[in-house]
This record gives C-alpha cells, sequence and structure tokens, in this order.
C-alpha cells in the first residue's frame, strides 16, 4: 500500500472490506449500543462498523510500515465477548516492547472491563498503561463532506501512476494543489473526546457551563474549594480517564482513498478547555472537548514524539487548566481565578492591583 503526505497529513488508498474480519463486524454490530445516534438501523450500524475497521487497518497498516510503534485493536484481545462498550479503540506501542509485559498489560485490561458493568478502565490502570509506553487511542472515523470538496473540481476520471521510492504505488487521481486543498478544509475541523462527568445535556453550551454543573452536584465541601482548586480537580479528573491519543481519519468515497491529518495528545484538550455539541443531526445533546485538528501532530512525526509522552505526572498536570500560578501582566503578583456569574465565564483576577484579564490573554493562544 503506497502513501502520500501532504502538509503532513498521510493519505492512502482505503482497504478492501475483503481485508477485513467479517465475522468479528458481525459480532460488534449486533452488540452496538447507539449511545448518540439512536436512530441508527442495523444496516447504517454496519456501515459505520465496516468503515471505523477500514480506518483502524489502514492506520495499522501506516505505523507497522513507516514507523516503530504498532497498533493493536481492543477488539482483538477483548475478552468480554462484545457485551460492553469498548473503553478505548487500541493500544500503541514500540515495537521492542517485550511480549511478556504486553501480555501482562492486555491481562489488566481485561481484568478491569471485567469489573466494570459499563466496559471502562480505571484512571490507576491508564496510568500504569502509560508508565510501560502502552497508550491507549480512540479513533473516529468520518466520510469528507459537501464543505470539505470547497476549491476542488470534479474528478476527470483520470489517473497518473507514481512509483514510490520503496516500490510501492500510488494512484493520483487528484491534483496536488487539490489535495492540498482537502488538507486545508480538514484542518477547518475539530477533534473531539466525552467529557467525563456528564455527556449529554441541552443546557451546557460551554465549558463554564459544564464546570458549574459539576459543581452544583459535589459535596459541599468541595464545592467551596476556590475557583482554582475545584477548576483543577475537575481537569485533572477529566485528563485521568481521557484515551492517551486521539485522531480522525477522513474518507474520501469519492477516490477511494483516507485522510490521516494528525492525532492529538489528551492533555491538549484540557489547556484551554473548549465544550460544545457536535454539529450536525446524529449527535443530539453530546457533548464533546473539542480542538483544532490544525493543532495535531503528523502521524510521520509519531517516533519522535513518542519519546517525549509523559501522562499522568505532576509536570503534566501543571500543563493543565487551573494547574499552575498565573501571574499578573501589570504588578506580577498572583492571579486568581474567579467565577464571572454574569458573563457567563472564568476571568483571572489580581488581588493586589485589581486588574481583570480574560484567559488567553494571559495563557496565550498556544498554551
Amino acid at each position: 500500500m503506497g502513501y502520500i503526505t501532504v502538509d503532513g497529513t498521510v493519505i492512502c488508498k482505503a482497504p478492501s472490506e475483503k481485508e477485513l474480519d467479517q465475522r468479528e463486524i458481525e459480532q460488534i454490530v449486533s452488540h452496538t449500543a447507539n449511545t448518540w445516534q439512536s436512530g441508527r438501523g442495523a444496516d447504517e450500524t454496519r456501515r459505520d462498523t465496516v468503515q471505523g475497521k477500514k480506518a483502524e487497518l489502514a492506520l495499522e497498516g501506516f505505523l507497522h510500515r513507516r514507523s516503530q510503534i504498532q497498533y493493536l485493536s481492543y477488539d482483538k484481545f477483548r475478552e468480554d465477548g462484545y457485551q460492553k462498550h469498548a473503553p478505548f479503540d487500541g493500544i500503541l506501542f514500540r515495537r521492542d516492547t517485550a511480549p511478556k509485559l504486553l501480555e501482562y498489560l492486555i491481562g489488566r485490561i481485561n481484568d478491569d472491563v471485567a469489573g466494570s458493568d459499563k466496559g471502562q478502565i480505571g484512571a490507576v490502570l491508564r496510568k500504569e498503561l502509560a508508565a510501560c509506553g502502552v497508550y491507549t487511542m480512540e479513533i473516529k472515523s468520518s466520510s469528507l463532506k459537501k464543505r470539505d470538496y470547497e476549491g476542488v473540481s470534479a474528478l476527470s476520471g483520470e489517473e497518473e501512476r507514481v512509483v514510490e521510492e520503496d516500490g510501492t504505488v500510488f494512484i493520483y487521481v487528484r491534483t496536488e494543489e487539490e489535495y492540498q486543498q482537502i488538507v486545508n478544509n480538514i484542518k477547518r475541523w475539530d477533534f473531539f473526546v466525552y467529557p467525563y462527568y456528564k455527556r449529554k445535556s441541552e443546557e451546557i453550551q460551554t465549558f463554564y457551563d459544564y464546570a458549574e454543573s459539576v459543581r452544583a452536584n459535589t459535596p459541599d465541601r468541595e464545592r467551596q474549594q476556590s475557583n482554582w482548586r475545584f477548576l483543577h480537580d475537575l481537569i485533572v479528573a477529566e485528563y485521568d480517564n481521557a484515551c492517551d491519543i486521539y485522531t480522525r481519519l477522513y474518507f474520501d468515497y469519492e477516490t477511494g482513498e483516507i485522510y490521516f491529518p494528525g492525532y492529538l495528545k489528551k492533555g491538549d484538550f484540557y489547556k484551554k478547555p473548549r465544550i460544545a455539541h457536535m454539529p450536525g443531526g446524529k449527535s443530539g445533546q453530546a457533548l464533546y472537548y473539542m480542538r483544532s485538528i490544525a493543532d495535531g501532530r503528523s502521524f510521520g512525526e509519531i517516533d519522535q514524539d513518542i519519546a517525549s509522552w509523559h501522562f499522568g505526572d505532576e509536570a503534566a498536570y501543571g500543563r493543565l487548566f487551573a494547574g499552575d500560578r498565573r501571574e499578573c501582566i501589570r504588578c506580577g503578583a498572583d492571579l486568581q481565578i474567579c467565577n464571572v456569574t454574569t458573563r457567563r465565564a472564568y476571568r483571572y483576577r489580581c488581588y493586589s492591583c485589581g486588574a481583570w484579564y480574560d484567559m488567553d490573554e494571559v495563557n496565550g493562544a498556544g498554551r
């Protein structure tokens, strides 16, 4: 299978359905609980499952051929008979990971799932996995929509065969400029992850709404904590219970290709938390933390990146929202996070000189 890279986005031909495990697919379809697409029938669920499995297979193939990282689908080692919701899509680990260690950790995963009514694994196990260099991953797959083709001409039917350096062949059916335009269009979208405490709400529109909703349902003693401590504890809980890595893969059904626009480490969702409803009729009232795909890292850089993945240590917590001290730009005194009810927002306040700041003024757009 050939791969090309356009501005960090990997593109390849989608695997054929013949390459998939049809028995596995039917097992998944028959046990799928439509958590937010309540109207899906069996046929639509099967199409979505096939698409998701093609995405997994394509990513697995790329990592195997172009990196020292391996991907292993949760469905390949699960022991719950597909009865419970999967706690993640798969795991990433270096090829030189000791087989005995991997076997032990997989056993720990299945034990946690067996002890959970909903098929979850605990935050303690997530930390143990990451400490051993095994990272949980969530993969969402989507099809390119009308907006993703903006600026792209209709297919002409002409094909140009190009041979790569390693001898594999990739058949281009779009111009280089058209690939670049689609990549640019995809980067307007977001990576996303469910909030930990509440997944659906019509009333919640922002992270502020969400945090205040969580606060209202916490014990009185914890609720009375300073905004700084309450928000930091909230964000740490979200972080500790999230998968380590998130990605979205996009299918171009006009050309039979898949786009891998990159991946995001979980901490990036919680540096400047943004919560919203997913657009589109299927998602209903589902809530998500969101972060721009443009902020992601290319899969072509994963070998270099993985060495810097440190999840769950104090340094990682300090980089999260409300995780470390901020100084007043005017006088240098410590800032406090305040709940500005009239604006339904959090702002920094300096009790030394009286200055107020919006979050971005202090945190910076890139934090």
